[in-house]
């Protein structure tokens, strides 16, 4: 069964991009390869039930089992030895992608406090990278059955020329990026407020 963004992708927003970037060639417009999703539990390691409750809400927020990884060194200030399980990770493709990100997208974040948009964090292969403070603003978790709130690391892996194709791609597809926010703004009519601001200004002169 085809996700419902991945069907938006095919029929609307690929022919824009291709427009934009005048690309000729169908493979080679950009595409989402896989979503890597990630969470620390290091200073509760020793703490079984909060490390397996962990696993189960990462489980239910991306809809797979995550695996545990191991520290790749020993850090003495923080009593960490190398091979110790410090984090759940997951790594998406497929329907269960594509379903993460518009949960993602048109849930998870616009969830979160006076959230003002993504600082666009690209590398030079056009993958993007953010981070979420609270795990709990996924609707899979419930504010009653947590105990712990945990950060979470996701990353896109984008296959594109380059990173304008990739910002222009996400962009097309919702995900929230800032200076796309501060435009959005901009763009709103300012109606009467113009006025009383100019009213206000005018006075101030007055009374100089």
């Amino acid at each position: 069964m085809t996700s419902e963004l991945k069907k938006f992708i095919i029929e609307k927003i690929n022919p824009i991009v291709k427009k934009e970037f005048s690309i000729g060639n169908d493979f080679e417009l950009p595409r989402i390869q896989k979503i890597t999703v990630n969470s620390g539990y290091g200073k509760f390691r020793h703490e079984k039930e909060v490390v397996r409750k962990l696993g189960q809400e990462i489980a239910s927020l991306t809809g797979q089992k995550p695996v545990q990884v191991k520290a790749k060194k020993s850090i003495a200030g923080f009593k960490l030895r190398q091979g110790e399980k410090v984090a759940y990770m997951v790594t998406l493709r497929g329907k269960k992608m594509y379903d993460f990100l518009s949960r993602l997208i048109n849930v998870a974040l616009p969830s979160i406090r006076d959230f003002r948009g993504l600082n666009s964090k690209f590398d030079r292969q056009g993958n993007f990278s953010l981070g979420i403070k609270d795990h709990a603003v996924f609707p899979e978790i419930t504010f009653e059955d947590l105990s712990q709130s945990f950060n979470l690391g996701i990353n896109i892996s984008i296959k594109a020329k380059n990173t304008q194709e990739a910002r222009f791609f996400l962009q097309k597809i919702g995900m929230p990026l800032q200076k796309d926010m501060v435009a959005k703004k901009q763009e709103i009519p300012k109606g009467p407020l113009r006025g009383k601001k100019q009213t206000n200004s005018q006075s101030q002169k007055r009374n100089k």
